[in-house]
Formats: structure tokens, sequence, C-alpha cells
């Protein structure tokens, strides 16, 4: 019977660890959608971040792989999924095939090349490249040969019977194959982007950068249509409706052939890729992932994928305030969270890159594309506040005594509001990009394409603190007298990286992540934690020593911000959205308990006498001061009463907590731990024995 129940506690014990991970959060849903595909009730979408399958409409989506990817283009056949990529070097690789459904992928004979459109006629797949035209497959995929169409940009391929039509890119147009692709003759449509094709019968409809063509002849002769006024993207048919997405002026839908359009909102702006089904029309947007409709169109719904990037968060009260996009000003706006990121809801700023959030009073202010915007009632409503930095970019945000400080993009510097950011004054910092601001007491420093940068007059005037100093930082901390700078990795050797000084930003040394880019960190009493290009890490010995938490991530994840709320850390991504994991999973401090505590408690460890390793529980108890997240201090001192270790010092909510202390680096001897919170002390011997 013992022995059944020691095994028993392993396998508790063991489900614990296992469930000790990052969860992603529902909600904050979009991304940036490059291609669709449907095959029977399942529908795939290739995004800048991989491939995703729903097989409830949208409901849920699952991540199928090539997390690595920019996925450009996707053909379904049975149970094989062929994904072309963007070429980007270092990343892109050609096509990619899975043969069951997504489980795994292995890479075809078309290799090294962007790979930006596919149709198949019988066995034979055609796939469109950017610059070496069109090649064909006769064996799945396997194998692919170079058409005689192999000097073209081609940006859409579509099928009528055994015909091909492909459109190009750079003014040459339409081009036509009538032999199954070994030959290609350019139609009268020779001036235009071919950017989409749609058939119908005998009528060819092309999308272009002057809006929709259409041919009733094969080609021989095109009639621009009443739609002549926009990019046209994306073109689906379904019933007697065409279906025209546009870049930048949403949907547009024609019931008489193309004589006239009818404008729908669709909840996106640009809409990159559209198509149907029997019953639904799917839209992939340009950030605001896949719109469904089943009424042909007439109302639209956001599927829940979550695929957005987040490069922006922070918490006001019980509310958390997350903003996405990318720096060359695209985005979906801002979402809100009022349950520790159980559910979001969209705020306002729609399709505005939101690079900064921060909370003044009872203030919240949005760094965006298009200048600083403000709210009042938690982001209900937003407001301009850019007098004096116009609609320029923001970067960045920082506060100084009781001045606003905001770091603005592309080379325009840094910006000071004295009057709660009615008002803006240019400091003398000028002609630079600032990403990120720390404070330490009478200095705040500023990171900046060049190194950091430091003001002693509350953001007024800045001197650069390490001549010489080469890397772009992306990310400041100040913890006691230490300064941490995570850095961009660039592509060069050497750069990359967290870097240390303790002389006030003078010298800077290196002590992890080379070649890696450190977009935030961010401390909590004496823990420090970085989010990276390779996901999220944390340091319990200012920053000598780092430990890597990816626990839970589908795959390597970008984080692009990290942000401590409710006992909680919130991560958030580039193409991944939110994820959330208990502080207490990090810093290894476990809540074991599920009831509060009436009384603190110190209790002794276990083993005692130990080596290497003790475990330490103590109670915090349920009171008003504890409610409100007290500081708590756990230390180890030696018989001198030297501190030689800090297990435990944040705020935490009450319960019944374990930490354990290694003591694998210390000499055999008696100690003590120390427990402090508030007016509470009590101290305890244990014994270290090797």
């Amino acid at each position: 019977m013992k022995k059944f129940i020691f095994t028993t506690l392993i396998f508790i014990f063991n489900l614990q660890l296992a469930n000790a991970q990052w969860e992603q959060l529902n909600g904050v849903y979009g991304g940036i959608i490059h291609s669709l595909a449907s095959n029977g009730g399942y529908v795939y979408a290739g995004t800048k971040h991989g491939v995703f399958l729903s097989s409830n409409n949208g409901i849920s989506w699952t991540q199928l792989g090539l997390a690595d990817q920019d996925i450009s283009s996707l053909l379904v056949y049975g149970n094989n999924i062929y994904a072309g990529t963007m070429n980007i070097p270092g990343t892109g690789k050609g096509v990619f095939l899975s043969t069951n459904n997504g489980a795994s992928w292995l890479l075809s004979g078309l290799t090294n090349q962007s790979v930006l459109s596919f149709c198949m006629i019988g066995t034979k797949i055609f796939a469109g490249t950017t610059g070496s035209g069109i090649f064909v497959s006769t064996d799945y995929g396997m194998n692919w040969a170079q058409t005689s169409l192999n000097n073209r940009c081609v940006l859409s391929l579509a099928v009528n019977g055994t015909d091909i039509f492909a459109g190009t890119m750079y003014n040459f147009g339409v081009y036509l194959s009538t032999d199954n692709g070994q030959t290609w003759n350019q139609t009268s449509m020779n001036n235009q982007y071919g950017r989409c094709l749609a058939i119908r019968d005998s009528n060819i409809f092309v999308g272009t950068e002057n809006g929709v063509f259409m041919s009733t002849n094969y080609g021989t002769n095109w009639i621009q249509t009443t739609l002549n006024f926009r990019d046209v993207l994306s073109l689906t048919i379904k019933g007697s409706s065409i279906f025209a997405g546009t870049d930048g002026y949403g949907l547009y839908r024609s019931v008489n052939n193309g004589q006239t359009w009818t404008q729908i909102n669709v909840g996106a702006e640009t809409i990159q890729e559209l198509i149907c089904d029997e019953v639904n029309i799917y839209a992939g947007t340009f950030f605001g992932g896949v719109f469904r409709s089943t009424n042909n169109g007439t109302t639209w719904i956001q599927t829940n994928l979550n695929n957005q990037s987040v490069m922006s968060i922070c918490s006001i009260g019980s509310n958390i305030l997350a903003g996405t996009g990318i720096y060359p000003g695209w985005g979906f706006g801002i979402y809100k969270s009022s349950n520790s990121g159980i559910s979001w809801t969209k705020t306002g700023l729609d399709f505005s890159a939101v690079c900064s959030i921060i909370s003044s009073g009872s203030i919240i202010f949005a760094g965006t594309s298009d200048g600083v915007y403000k709210s009042t009632n938690i982001g209900q409503s937003w407001i301009q506040s850019s007098i004096g930095i116009g609609n320029q970019t923001v970067f960045s945000f920082g506060s100084s005594g009781t001045n606003l400080l905001a770091g603005g993009g592309w080379s325009i510097g840094i910006y000071v509001s004295s009057d709660n950011g009615l008002n803006w004054i240019r400091s003398n910092l000028t002609n630079q990009s600032v990403y990120s601001f720390a404070a330490s007491d009478s200095n705040v420093y500023a990171g900046l394409s060049n190194g950091v940068y430091k003001s002693t007059n509350n953001g007024l005037n800045w001197v650069n603190v390490n001549i010489g100093f080469d890397q772009t930082v992306y990310s400041l901390l100040v913890s006691g007298s230490n300064i941490f700078a995570g850095c961009w990795y660039n592509g060069f050797p050497n750069h990359g990286g967290i870097y240390l000084s303790t002389n006030n930003g003078q010298n800077l040394t290196q002590i992890g992540f080379n070649n890696q880019t450190v977009y935030s960190i961010i401390s909590n009493g004496s823990n420090i934690m970085a989010g990276t290009s390779s996901g999220v890490y944390v340091s319990k010995d200012n920053g000598q020593t780092w430990i890597q938490k990816n626990q839970g991530f589908n795959f390597t994840t970008e984080v692009n911000r990290l942000l401590f709320f409710n006992n909680y850390v919130f991560a958030g991504t580039v193409g991944n959205s939110i994820w959330r994991r208990p502080y207490s999973e990090l810093t290894d401090i476990r809540n074991i308990g599920t009831e509060y505590p009436n009384n603190f408690k110190l209790f002794q460890n276990y083993p005692n006498p130990f080596n290497p390793a003790t475990k330490i529980k103590f109670d915090i108890q349920k009171s008003v001061v504890s409610s409100q997240n007290s500081v708590v201090t756990l230390k180890v001192f030696d018989i001198t009463g030297k501190e030689v270790a800090t297990l435990v010092n944040e705020k935490l909510n009450p319960g019944t907590y374990e930490v354990t202390f290694d003591g694998s680096k210390f000499a055999s001897g008696v100690y003590f731990y120390q427990l402090r919170s508030g007016n509470f002390t009590e101290t305890k011997k244990l014994i270290l024995l090797k």
C-alpha cells in the first residue's frame, strides 16, 4: 500500500510540473494573412508565422507548424498541404509539403524561391514564383521543372478546364497557357499588375492596381469595370456575386458581372485573400486575421485566430491594455482585459500600430503611427493629444518627475510634456529613434540606435553616456545600482544581447544573449525577466545566469513585451498574440495551498539536515495589508549574520507557498532563514551537511 501511495504522489508531482507552462489567451485576435485554402470542412490560413487550421469555421485554430516561415501561398489536395514561403534570407525555403494534414512537413524539390501562387490541373501542380516564373510538378511536389514562362514574377494563377491564366507583376499583365503549361502567351492585358484572378464560365476577372478588369473572350480583349479606382489584391466568386478585396479600402461586391460595385464593411481595411465554400466566405486581412460571412458578404465576424503581434502592454487598476502592430505603421488598435487576460475586448484606435502604452494617474497614453492619443476612461474612447508632436510615430514612453517623455521613431528624437500630454516640446535630442526609457532617482535613461543617453533634468537635455557603443537599445531596466540594456541583433557578429552597467551607463558589458534580440526587460523584487527573440528567460542573480522558461509555447516565440500583473507574467508576442504564466512558476515560488491562512507562519525546512537542496514552506495571512500584495522577503544568512541568498523578495497574495533553497554553492554549516512581511518576522535554523 505504501508503494502505491508513493507512486501516486510521484504521478501527481509530475502532473503539476507538466502543467507548469505558458497558456495562450483568447481574445487578442487577428494577424497578417497572406493566403487561404479550404478542403471539405477545413479552412487553412497561411500567415506571417506559419500555417493554421480550423475545423469549425474559425471558432478555434490550431497551428500546424512552419512557425518561422512567412506563408505566401497554399494549396490543399487530399491529405497533402503545399505551403509556399517567402524567400527571406536565412528563413524562406520554397515549397513545403505535408502528407498528413500538417502533422509534419518536408521541404519539396522547389527550394530557394519565393512562391506566391499555386494551381492544379489533374495531377499537375503549378507554382508561381517571384522572379523565375512558373514551375510544374508531376509527382505531387517532390520534383519541379521550370516552364517556358521563366522570367516573370507570378502573383496569381487560375484554372479554367485545361487552360491556365497567370497574373504577373511589373505591368506584364496576364498570360495564358492552353497546353497544360508547356507554352505561354501574353494576353492583351499587358500593362497592369495581375494581382489576382477569378473565373466564372467564360468570364475572366483580374484585379489590378487600377481596379477590376474583365474579359469575355479568354483574354483577347479586356474592359475595365466600374471598380476602377482601387488597388485590388483579391477576388472570389460565389454564385452571382463577385467580391474584390482592396488595399486600404475594404471589400467590394458586384451582383451584375462587375457593372456596379457596392462597398462592404468587413472590419478590416486591407483584404489580402478571399475564398468561399458552399456556405461561407472567408477574408484574409492585413492584421485583422480571418473574417467570415455566412450571408453572402452582408455581415462579417472576426474568427478566433490568435496570430496578432503585440507591441505594447500596460496595466491600470484592474485592467490590462495591449497595443498591436508592427513598426512601419500597420496595426489593429488596442485590446483591453478586466479579468487578468481571460477575455479581451477591442477598445479603439482601429488600424493603428500602437507601439507604446503608458498610464499616468487615471490617464492612458498610446504612442501610435499617427502620434499620441489619450484616454480618460480606460480605453473606451481616445482623443489625439499630439500638440507639438503632430502625426509622427511614437515608439516609446517614459516619465521623469512630473514630466511625460515620448520617444519618436524614424529619427524624431525625444519630446517632453509637463502638462499631462496636452502640449509637447522637443528636447535637445533630435534626429534619433528612441526605443526605450528607464528612470532612477534624478536620472532618466533612453535607449537609442547608438547606445544609452542620460538626462538629469527630467528629459529636457540629454548626453550620450557611452560614446562608441554601437548597439541599438530596444529595452532598458534600472535595478538598484545596475542598468540593463537589451539590444537588437542586426545579423552581424557580437550584436544583440543584454548589457550591464554598474556606473550609470558609462560602461556596458555584455552578460548574455549574444546574437539575440532582447525586446523587453522587467523585474519584480530581485528577479529579472527578459523577453527575447527566443522566448522568455529569468535571472535570480542580477543577470549572471539565465534560465529559459518557454514551457507551453508551441514554438520558439519572439516575445515583444513583458508585464507583471496580479501574480502573472504576461507575454506579448510577435505573431502569436498574448500568453500568461503564474509568476511563481517562473521563479520557483509555488503556491501550494487552496485556502487563505489566518496567520503568518514559517515552517521548518525539509529535509533538515540537507544536501544540497531543501524546501521551505511559509504562510501569508489573509489581512487588509496582505490582501493588497504586501512585499514578502525570505532570506538566508550564515552563522555570522551575513546574507547569502534571497529566495523571495516580491508582493504575494495570501496563501501557502513553498520555495527551494539550493545550497550547492555554500559550505557545510549552520544557516538561518528569515521571513519578513510588514511587521511580521520569523527566523529558523537549517543545517547544510555535505
